[in-house]
């Protein structure tokens, strides 16, 4: 139920030619991440552990809460529970107040995962979120919704807005 990396209020990594493998939650979780890179990665095999009641999760790439500057490019991502490459954020108390911008993630590979790419980033209440200046293009996205925990029914993405603001999110040439 860990992140192989758990990157939580950092700022300046770079997460460079690993092999990412067997982890049950997310292969990179970034929470509160500014000025991050994943490059020349692979990411297989992770994900499916139980969040809580039924519900399963794991990702090879998060980004979480608040990310700038984040970029993921050249990683080979394949056989991922639930999504190669998120930007997310579901605010639980209405005094967060959470940004995502100028994040880009291409030419990646990715296959064999519920999802490609996911984007969601929700307020509740009184809180806050903003999305500007996100870039997703030229990945190789194959196989979407045959991940080895959840065949079936998954789609290159799933862009699920829900009340943020948000200005500049371009996916193309995928």
């Amino acid at each position: 139920r860990e992140a192989i990396f758990d990157l939580v209020n950092v700022k300046n990594v770079i997460i460079d030619n690993l092999h990412i493998t067997l982890g049950g939650a997310h292969g990179v979780g970034a929470a509160n991440a500014n000025n991050l890179t994943v490059r020349n990665c692979i990411f297989n095999w992770i994900g499916g552990s139980v969040q809580h009641g039924t519900t399963r999760y794991g990702n090879a790439v998060e980004s979480y809460v608040s990310s700038h500057n984040y970029y993921v490019y050249n990683n080979w991502i394949y056989q991922i529970y639930d999504t190669g490459i998120t930007t997310q954020f579901n605010a639980l108390e209405e005094t967060v107040r959470s940004e995502m911008y100028d994040n880009e993630y291409y030419d990646n590979l990715i296959e064999y995962c519920f999802w490609s790419f996911e984007y969601f980033h929700r307020p509740k209440g009184a809180a806050v979120c903003v999305t500007k200046n996100i870039y997703v293009h030229d990945n190789y996205c194959r196989m979407s919704g045959e991940s080895w925990g959840r065949p079936g029914a998954g789609h290159m993405c799933c862009f699920a807005p829900r009340g943020e603001t948000i200005e500049n999110i371009r996916i193309e040439n995928n």
